[in-house]
C-alpha cells in the first residue's frame, strides 16, 4: 500500500467519522461549532447534562478570575482562570479524556480556553452559550 493510499483511506475515515458524529448524538439546544469537537451548549441543556452525568466525571470548568468564582459559580464547577500565566501549564494536568462545560461569564474567554483545550488533545468539550450569564438568565443557580 503507498503512502498516498493510506493517507487517503485516513482520510475517508476521518471524513466518516465526523459525519457520524455530526449527524447523531446531538439533543435540543446542543450543536457543534466546528468538526473538532466543541460543542455548544445552552443553560438548560448544561444543567441536564450535568445532572445525568454528575457520578461519572463530568467536570465543570469556570475559566473567570477568583474573585468572580467567588462571587457566584454554577456548583460543583471548578475554576481556572484563564488569565492565568500558568493556565496552560494547569490544564496539562488535566484528563483530556474527560467530559468538560467550560464556561467564563459570558463566553468570550471560556471560547478562547476550549478552543485551547481542544488544541491541547481534550476530545469531549462543552462550551456553555453566554456563560454564567446565560446561566442566570435561565433561572438556574449559582453557589457563593
Amino acid at each position: 500500500m503507498t503512502l498516498y493510499s493510506i493517507i487517503t483511506l485516513a482520510a475517508a475515515a476521518l471524513v466518516a467519522v465526523s459525519m457520524a458524529a455530526a449527524s447523531g448524538g446531538e439533543t435540543a439546544g446542543q450543536k457543534p461549532t466546528d468538526e473538532e469537537g466543541v460543542k455548544e451548549i445552552q443553560a438548560r441543556d448544561a444543567r441536564a447534562l450535568i445532572e445525568q452525568r454528575k457520578n461519572d466525571g463530568l467536570i465543570v470548568l469556570d475559566v473567570r478570575t477568583k474573585a468572580e468564582f467567588e462571587d457566584g459559580h454554577i456548583n460543583g464547577s471548578v475554576n481556572l482562570d484563564y488569565k492565568d500565566e500558568a493556565f496552560k501549564e494547569k490544564l496539562s494536568e488535566l484528563d483530556t479524556s474527560a467530559t468538560y462545560i467550560v464556561y467564563c461569564r459570558s463566553g468570550r474567554r471560556s471560547t478562547e480556553a476550549a478552543e485551547i483545550m481542544e488544541e491541547m488533545g481534550f476530545t469531549d468539550i462543552y462550551h456553555l452559550e453566554e456563560g454564567v450569564n446565560g446561566w442566570q438568565k435561565a433561572g438556574l443557580p449559582v453557589t457563593r
